[in-house]
């Protein structure tokens, strides 16, 4: 029994890192306690193992979502508010901010911790097969798009950034509500 759990405990993890998706049944139960089983487990594990090292690995990209000011706490409920948001992946945190100087204008952070503001919930948005350094590149070449002068209130502020960064990584949107305030206002001035 010990051998099946040793090569169960291996095989679950690299399942999940391949697949995507969480494993919460067992490989092996009590009734298939045969001498054969073993080398059959053997097998799947070498399998995924060369499996891993052809592809590569897709770990999570989250939205970290923050209340910008504490009505938030009374429009939330309507798909209301004013929100900053960051990207995270491989526990670092990237977010997009204005300022005076024409220098990059993404920055890195902890995931969940962005001073002055509340952190409100963290959405999992699907996920990227980049690993740390190639997300490095990545942002990297994102940073001649966004710039501290490039910031803007209404059209480019830190929920279109993360908004891009997910299509690129992930290919999927972060929910509208999210930046609904500003596109409310962006109509307004048209």
């Amino acid at each position: 029994m010990k051998e099946f759990c040793d090569i169960q405990s291996k095989i679950i993890p690299l399942h999940e890192a391949l697949r995507g998706s969480v494993v919460d049944e067992q490989i092996v139960d009590d009734k298939d306690l045969t001498t054969k089983r073993p080398r059959e487990l053997k097998l799947v594990l070498q399998g995924l193992q060369r499996q891993k090292t052809r592809n590569p690995i897709f770990v999570p990209v989250y939205l970290n979502v923050y209340d910008l000011h504490p009505i938030n706490g009374s429009i939330y409920w309507l798909g209301l508010g004013l929100y900053h948001s960051g990207i995270q992946v491989h526990s670092v945190e990237y977010e997009f901010g204005g300022h005076d100087s024409p220098s990059v204008g993404i920055f890195k952070g902890k995931p969940k911790e962005c001073p002055g503001l509340t952190f409100r919930k963290s959405i999992l948005i699907g996920r990227t097969d980049l690993g740390p350094h190639e997300m490095h590149k990545f942002l990297e070449e994102l940073n001649k798009s966004y710039t501290g002068t490039s910031y803007n209130l209404i059209t480019k502020n830190c929920n279109n950034f993360c908004n891009d960064v997910s299509l690129r990584l992930t290919g999927k949107r972060i929910p509208r509500w999210i930046n609904r305030l500003a596109k409310i206002g962006e109509q307004l001035l048209l």
